[in-house]
């Protein structure tokens, strides 16, 4: 993260007493086909004591305002199917896409 050549991305949240909340890890990546740049958000964090406070609604609020000042187009990002919790949240800000995600064994 403090590679000043590193594509990822991190905002953090402090909790009231200088504590780490949360944290989301994005970056940019070209999309070729409609000629554009999109965010994908790889990781996000929220400390268990800081949950239920809003703080997901605030990263990816900001991670969607820092892409449209850069002119991305779309912000993406993967969730466990079973992680509902998480995903009521998602819901509220985000379609769910049609894309089924495959992984390579390396």
């Amino acid at each position: 993260m403090h590679d000043p050549y590193a594509q990822t991305q991190c905002f953090v949240v402090e909790g009231d007493r200088g504590e780490l909340a949360g944290f989301v890890h994005f970056r940019s990546y070209e999309r070729p086909m409609p000629a554009t740049k999109g965010a994908y958000i790889d990781d996000m964090f929220v400390a268990p004591t800081a949950r239920g406070n809003g703080i997901v609604d605030l990263m990816i609020e900001s991670v969607g305002a820092y892409a449209k000042e850069q002119g991305w187009d779309v912000v993406r990002w993967m969730t466990s199917e079973t992680n509902y919790r998480a995903r009521s949240v998602y819901d509220r800000h985000a379609t769910k896409s049609n894309w089924i995600t495959y992984q390579l064994k390396g």
